[in-house]
């Protein structure tokens, strides 16, 4: 039984009652094994794991779990992979099919991803990278691919999600900045920020939305206070520019263009002039490579970022 008192997720299993960190694993990835939207999950931690923890967690959960050689290390910093599954069958099976893996595509389905989000993720030349040279990240693809850009359900909200987004092979400047990025947010873990694992194919994907709210669901009944943190993180327009350079507000977007705000809000990232200079107004719009921030006197700092997209997340 998964439950929440105290704010905090505990398990309990007879007389032992065990509390849960918020990753390794992930919360909202439990929830995608129980709810059957995933069969296997997989992680890699630049800084090694927690093997008492994980040990601790996953037989709390009742759950298996392998170490294993990284499939792809010329992608991360770690060497050593974590498997966790549900069925002692299925996490055999997929230790056994990871020896073989042959690309992203094979990765992704193994891990039991829409087969729609894995071919646009496999195509979209996120794993077409070469060493020193800088690749479009993930997230402007998906919203390339997004027909109507108006509104995106929060559950598809995949801004703090750094699995699987390299920007080059080395990937080490990536890291640094990940880091800075965390230490602005020490009260939260925005890696933890997300309902489904996966980067969807479009925000309005019918696949992942279908998953994305069963275990949503699941969050809310089992872990409720969880669940309304999750939410009130990402049903927030998102002012985009890059991986590490964004800026969230609290406040309801219109029109896929324009954003009506009280105040910027958490995870902070390393686009701090930008967040300064947007605290000081109340609405922002964003058009053809310009960011206007009015203030509430009526006058208007126009600033030209071409790179800037609003994705608009709400509820």
């Amino acid at each position: 039984m998964l439950n929440e008192p105290g704010g905090h997720a505990y398990l309990e299993r007879g007389r032992e009652v065990f509390r849960l960190r918020e990753y390794d694993p992930f919360i909202s990835d439990i929830a995608a094994l129980m709810t059957g939207s995933r069969e296997i999950l997989y992680y890699v931690s630049t800084d090694g794991f927690d093997h008492a923890y994980v040990d601790a967690a996953c037989r709390a959960l009742g759950l298996g779990y392998r170490l294993l050689p990284v499939p792809f290390p010329n992608l991360s910093c770690s060497k050593t992979a974590l498997l966790i599954g549900k069925r002692t069958r299925s996490l055999k099976e997929a230790e056994s099919r990871f020896k073989h893996l042959a690309g992203p595509y094979e990765f992704g389905k193994l891990l039991g991803y829409p087969g729609c989000c894995v071919n646009f993720y496999a195509d979209s030349g996120e794993q077409r990278m070469s060493a020193g040279k800088k690749q479009s990240d993930i997230i402007r693809r998906i919203y390339g691919n997004t027909p109507d850009k108006k509104a995106f359900p929060f559950f598809l909200n995949n801004v703090y999600n750094y699995f699987s987004r390299p920007n080059n092979a080395a990937q080490i400047p990536d890291i640094s900045r990940q880091r800075r990025l965390f230490s602005l947010n020490p009260r939260i873990i925005p890696m933890a920020l997300y309902v489904i694992a996966w980067h969807p194919c479009s925000y309005h994907c019918a696949k992942s939305l279908k998953a994305a709210r069963e275990i949503f669901s699941f969050l809310t009944k089992h872990v409720p206070t969880f669940a309304v943190k999750l939410k009130e993180h990402l049903a927030r327009p998102v002012i985009f520019l890059d991986k590490c350079d964004f800026v969230s507000l609290r406040g309801e977007g219109k029109d896929g263009k324009e954003v009506r705000y009280a105040d910027v809000a958490p995870p902070f990232s390393l686009a701090i002039d930008l967040s300064k200079r947007i605290k000081k107004g109340n609405r922002v719009v964003i058009h053809h490579g310009t960011i206007s921030i009015y203030a509430k006197s009526g006058s208007c700092e126009k600033i030209r970022q071409p790179k800037a997209i609003l994705l608009n997340f709400r509820a």
